[in-house]
């Protein structure tokens, strides 16, 4: 059984998603799940799931689902990025991104012109800067 797969079960993944997952999942299907499908995001999310040293341990995998560990650096016009570990990064916007900053990661957000970023803060997560004429929208689930 996918090691991620077993992590959720072990916390009480709800059955919908035990029921969809049968842990014969690739890493590769469960990033994708996770980039698409929004109410899996939010129980990821509110457990802090899964834990950043799974991640880490397919780090290549998930950063071509745009889901980041331990990174530095810019990235313009995403649509899609989570940030895990010790992010810190400018994200460079002039579409729709949606972003979520889990960990310790830091983040500035230029958003140009008609663009929009909704950003979902966790943990110990911060927004460093905020530049641009665009949108930025923030939902801080810090506490």
């Amino acid at each position: 059984m996918n090691k991620i797969v077993q992590a959720a079960r072990n916390i009480g993944v709800c059955e919908r998603w035990t029921r969809k997952l049968t842990g014969e999942e690739t890493d590769e299907q469960l990033f994708d799940l996770y980039r698409k499908e929004g109410q899996f995001q939010e129980f990821c999310d509110k457990h802090r799931f899964p834990p950043v040293e799974l991640l880490r341990a397919s780090r290549e995998t998930a950063e071509r689902y745009g889901i980041l560990v331990d990174k530095t650096g810019e990235i313009k016009d995403p649509d899609f990025l989570a940030l895990y570990g010790d992010c810190c990064l400018t994200v460079v916007s002039t579409v729709y991104t949606r972003l979520i900053v889990n960990g310790n990661s830091r983040v500035r957000i230029r958003a140009e012109g008609m663009a929009r970023v909704d950003v979902d803060l966790y943990d110990r997560a911060r927004i460093i800067g905020r530049e641009g004429t665009g949108k930025i929208v923030v939902c801080d689930h810090v506490k």
